[in-house]
């Protein structure tokens, strides 16, 4: 196996799109509080994978109390890394939405080495 050598790596936080219950700006702010594990799980797959770029598309639902009622990942075609984004996404806490509305979101992430 291929050791990974850390470098610079890349992991952009694209723009939500969510239904009305919760502003975007305060889904950006959990979302970015996240870029360390988001950061780890591509690490790790580069480890298996050190050619590994692309876009994983996250799919998730907030409830009225604030936490992630479900959480699916998809796009670059690598189902750890999509799992593991998934996951990270699922354990964040937001805040309560308004009217205790559940909130849908799309949120994209794009990762990228320097080797790229």
């Amino acid at each position: 196996m291929r050791k990974h050598r850390p470098g610079k790596l890349a992991v952009k936080i694209g723009h939500a799109v969510s239904s009305v219950g919760l502003d975007r700006s305060i889904i950006r702010r959990h979302i970015r509080s996240q870029r360390l594990r988001l950061r780890h799980c591509y690490e790790e797959r580069l480890l298996a994978a050190p050619k590994l770029a692309g876009t994983v598309a996250t799919s998730f639902a907030i409830g009225g109390n604030g936490k992630v009622i479900g959480s699916t990942a998809k796009g670059i075609g690598d189902a750890p890394l999509q799992d593991c984004v998934a996951g990270a996404v699922a354990s964040i806490e937001f805040p309560r939405t308004k009217g205790d509305s559940v909130v849908n979101v799309r949120y994209p992430f794009t990762f990228q080495s320097a080797a790229q």
